[in-house]
C-alpha cells in the first residue's frame, strides 16, 4: 500500500540527522518522500512600504535548490520517489496544510537532544503540531541510531477515547511494515476517577489490534515519568505511540515538568497520532 511522508526540515545538522534516520526508515515501506521548509521571510526581503519582495518566486526557487542540495549530501544510496517544497509562513499552519492536502500518512521531524523541554528546534514539530496532530507526526531524537532499530511499539493510552479504524490501520500497516511487535499500557494513577466506558476502550484495542491491556500501577512513590523510562526499559520498547488530546495524562506528562526527562532520558522516537484519524 503506497504511503506518502512528509519531512519538515530546515536543513540544520540535527535536520540532517532527520533526514538519514527517515530515508533508512523508509526502506521497510518506500513510501513518496516530501522534503519541506518553512521559512520567515526577512527583514531585508521588505521594501520601503513592508511589501514583500517581487521575486517571491526566486527566493522559493533557491530555497528549494538549497534542498535538493541538502538531500543530495544526506540521501546516501537511498533513491525514494522524492520531491521538496518551501513555503513561508508559520511550521504548524503550513505542515498542517500540507499533510491535510497531499495527504501525508506520516510526519517526520525531529528534535535536539540538548533542547530544554520547552524548546523544540524548527526541524521539529513544536508543541501545538505535536499535541494536536493534523496526522501521525513521528518526532526522532537527535542521537537516535541509524539504520532505526524499531521491533516493539508500546501504545500508550489513557483509556478516554476510542481512536477511529484509520488509527488502527496506521499502527497496523505501520508496525506491520517495520514487522514490530505491539503493546498497550495504561498506567494506572493512584486516586484516579473512574470511568464506566474504560471496557469498551479495552475491547476496541483487543478487536482493532487484537491487543491485551498492560496496566501498571503508580503509587506515587516515582514520577510518570521514571514509571515509564522503568518499564520501556524492562521491556526493550524501541518506540512510543500515544493518542494526544485534553486530559490525557501523557498531554500533560510531555507538557509538564516531566518533559525534559521523557526525551531526555528515555530518548526513544515518540509516534503521536490524532483520536480522529482520517487517513488510511
Amino acid at each position: 500500500m503506497e504511503m506518502h511522508m512528509l519531512l519538515a526540515t530546515d536543513m540544520s545538522p540535527a535536520a540532517a540527522h532527520t533526514l538519514r534516520y527517515a530515508l533508512a526508515l523508509n526502506r521497510h515501506f518506500f513510501a513518496k518522500l516530501e522534503l519541506m521548509h518553512v521559512f520567515d521571510l526577512p527583514v531585508a526581503a521588505m521594501d520601503e512600504e513592508g511589501a514583500l519582495l517581487r521575486n517571491h518566486d526566486a527566493v522559493i526557487k533557491s530555497i528549494e535548490q538549497n534542498l535538493w542540495t541538502f538531500l543530495a549530501e544526506n540521501r546516501g544510496s537511498y533513491h525514494f520517489d522524492t520531491k521538496v517544497s518551501a513555503v513561508f509562513g508559520g511550521l504548524y499552519q503550513a505542515l498542517a496544510t500540507r499533510a491535510r492536502e497531499w495527504p501525508a500518512d506520516l510526519i517526520i521531524t525531529g528534535h535536539s537532544s540538548h533542547a530544554k523541554s520547552s524548546f523544540w528546534t524548527s526541524t521539529g514539530t513544536g508543541r501545538q503540531l505535536f499535541t494536536h496532530p493534523p496526522a501521525p507526526v513521528l518526532c526522532i531524537p537527535e542521537g537516535a541510531i541509524i539504520p532505526p532499530v524499531i521491533r516493539h511499539i508500546l501504545i500508550c493510552t489513557d483509556l478516554s477515547h476510542i481512536p477511529d479504524q484509520g488509527a488502527f490501520q496506521f499502527l497496523w500497516k505501520f508496525s506491520n511494515g517495520l514487522k514490530a511487535k505491539l503493546s498497550l499500557l495504561h498506567i494506572n494513577v493512584r486516586n484516579e476517577i473512574a470511568w464506566t466506558g474504560e471496557e469498551k476502550v479495552t475491547e476496541a484495542w483487543k478487536e482493532g489490534l487484537g491487543l491485551s491491556l498492560n496496566i501498571l500501577e503508580h503509587t506515587g512513590k516515582d514520577s510518570l515519568t521514571h514509571l515509564l523510562e522503568e518499564y520501556v526499559r524492562e521491556h526493550d520498547i524501541d518506540l512510543i505511540a500515544m493518542f494526544p488530546h485534553r486530559h490525557n495524562w501523557l498531554y500533560k506528562l510531555l507538557l509538564g515538568s516531566e518533559t525534559g526527562k521523557v526525551y531526555d532520558d528515555i530518548m526513544l522516537p515518540v509516534l503521536s497520532i490524532p483520536i480522529d484519524h482520517e487517513h488510511t
